[in-house]
């Protein structure tokens, strides 16, 4: 059983976490489908990662020796005490060799990314797709974690989630080709797996997959998630710009809506080339022409004011994730569990010496405007800023920052009242309809006829469908 692999991109993975390590020990048990018993606690029943009751076999993979087969070094894999196989590893991809004389094939590749596909050339069935890729922390130690799902080559995906894979781990069923236990069927189930005496994985894990929540239902972005908190505000699912929850999206000056090619005080068109001449644009933007959330996005759609900012730093925990090999900032609501992604975008400034079109600290960093200006300096406006993705914390502070650098922009709705909107047009026939989350559902209100009952938005003020 060879596996190949088709990819949409490739990523060096020389940092990868091992997997193949000396004396390592896997607990998994095979399911075979049966009726829920009658209690949880009954011996020998257990659920798959899709909620599926089954009988289970427990079997034991373990890691000891080496061999050398066609001419190359692997680690001897055991099962049950019995040898099955020889693993080695390069650059985040696992080999298997089954025995001398016969070709090596590829069981794992953590180098994939979301859409790449996974075939067992032997059998066109079993072809897999990688469809998320996320980073969870295990014992003490972040993991990269790919969702696996079933797929038919020229079709759509054909039975959705079968497997986890797990940097440094490998799948569901061990350390073997996911192939080996039929990937298709998602019947192995991973226990635990142990370095020694130390678990760096157990069955309780699983629950982070199962657990973490979405924050989109579909891939039409822009949506706005529900964080519970006290102001009622929700934040969007992605930035202006973007098409993702991680994209960076685009760079924009305080109070300017189109990004431009040099950002600097003599480019910002919100004062006369100089810091000391910034004009007056309010205390606060939001909903205003001078709103680029508001501008690009319209309904309810508007920057964050530093009010806002302050209560998701205060009220969501935080953490730093990768997303889609991303660096992020998860803020976790402590209200509803609900969940919100910032990425390290970076800012766009004035460093000619730069041969990225002015872009810093792209990966490391993150700094989103605030509609808010500086109390202090008319110069300065409020920003969400987190710190290098390599600190020992999510370091997480809201400052003031200069107008004239293009920053990233996270927009939020307030709510149906309480909001500084433009003046709407009379022409209410050429605006787009909104619901009351911020989505798009016509293109104009000629179209509005076939929505649902309810509550609309169109060019800021509240239309009834009956």
């Amino acid at each position: 059983m060879f596996a190949i692999v088709t990819q949409t991109a490739t990523l060096a993975q020389n940092t990868t976490l091992p997997t193949v390590v000396e004396g390592r020990v896997w607990n998994v048990v095979r399911i075979i489908p049966a009726e829920p018993p009658e209690s949880d606690t009954i011996p020998g029943y257990y659920k798959d990662i899709k909620g599926r009751w089954g009988v289970g076999w427990p079997h034991t993979y373990k890691i000891e020796g080496d061999t050398i087969m066609g001419g190359v070094a692997y680690k001897k894999l055991f099962l049950d005490g019995r040898f099955v196989s020889g693993l080695r590893e390069e650059n985040g991809r696992i080999y298997e060799c089954y025995w001398d004389g016969y070709p090596e094939q590829l069981a794992f590749d953590f180098n994939l990314r979301p859409g790449d596909i996974f075939k067992d050339v032997y059998n066109e069935l079993n072809q897999l797709e990688v469809k998320q890729v996320r980073t969870f922390n295990f014992a003490g130690t972040n993991r990269r974690c790919m969702d696996i799902w079933a797929y038919l080559e020229g079709q759509e995906i054909i039975d959705g989630l079968v497997d986890y894979w797990i940097e440094g781990i490998g799948c569901m069923g061990g350390p073997h080709s996911p192939f080996w236990w039929e990937a298709t069927s998602g019947s192995g189930l991973l226990l635990s797996c142990y370095d020694g005496d130390e678990c760096i994985f157990n069955y309780e894990d699983l629950n982070q997959f199962t657990n973490c929540p979405s924050t989109c239902p579909d891939d039409n972005h822009p949506h706005a998630i529900d964080l519970g908190l006290p102001s009622g505000t929700k934040w969007a699912c992605c930035n202006v710009g973007a098409t993702t929850p991680e994209g960076y999206g685009g760079y924009y000056a305080w109070g300017e809506t189109e990004e431009k090619d040099d950002y600097t005080f003599e480019t910002y068109i919100h004062c006369d080339s100089t810091y000391d001449t910034c004009h007056n644009l309010g205390n606060d933007i939001a909903g205003t022409q001078y709103d680029v959330a508001h501008i690009k996005w319209s309904g309810y759609w508007v920057m964050p004011s530093y009010d806002q900012i302050k209560e998701l730093t205060e009220k969501c925990t935080r953490e730093r994730v990768t997303v889609n090999y991303i660096n992020c900032i998860k803020f976790t609501s402590s209200i509803n569990g609900n969940s919100i992604f910032l990425p390290a975008s970076g800012i766009r400034s004035f460093d000619e010496s730069l041969n990225n079109e002015g872009l810093q600290y792209v990966g490391i960093s993150g700094f989103y405007w605030s509609s808010t200006q500086s109390s202090s300096d008319s110069y300065d406006a409020y920003t969400l800023t987190f710190g290098p993705s390599s600190t020992s914390d999510c370091t997480i502070w809201v400052e003031g920052n200069v107008r004239f650098i293009g920053r990233s922009v996270r927009p939020v709705i307030n709510g149906i009242t309480n909001i500084n909107l433009s003046n709407p047009s009379e022409d209410k026939s050429a605006h787009a309809v909104y619901n009351l989350y911020g989505i798009k559902v016509a293109d104009c209100t000629d179209k509005a006829k076939n929505l649902p009952p309810g509550i609309y938005i169109v060019n800021g003020r509240k239309m009834v469908v009956k």
